[in-house]
């Protein structure tokens, strides 16, 4: 008569698993991963006259992420006030690309030449 605990050692195993691949992700992020996508987006800035900056987001443990900011420009759009020479213009993001830890990322062997 099975009572399900072979069930049960199974999926407690899975999740160990999962736990320690977890560990080792983010032990990666630390150790390889997000210095790689810096030097790679540093790398296609570099090469394209991109205008851009790369930045670190770290204010969450674990849940970091790496940014290529496009940066910010006034949209041409402006909203005056009533009676006055004053007006409030709008700002546009010119966008982002962003990598985030939690996102599994795999070695490929990268590591090498650049990607662009």
């Amino acid at each position: 008569m099975d009572t399900g605990i072979s069930k049960l050692q199974e999926k407690v195993k899975a999740y160990k698993e999962v736990l320690q691949n977890t560990k080792n992700y983010r032990m990666q992020w630390q150790s390889k991963t997000k210095g790689f996508i810096i030097k790679q987006l540093l790398g296609v800035i570099e090469h394209t006259g991109l205008k851009a900056k790369v930045t670190e987001k770290s204010t969450i443990e674990n849940l970091e992420s790496v940014v290529l900011d496009l940066g910010r420009t006034s949209s041409g759009i402006g909203e005056s006030f009533e009676n006055t020479d004053f007006k409030n213009f709008m700002v546009k993001n010119n966008g982002a690309l962003i990598y985030q830890q939690f996102i599994q990322w795999q070695d490929h062997g990268y590591a090498g030449e650049p990607a662009y």
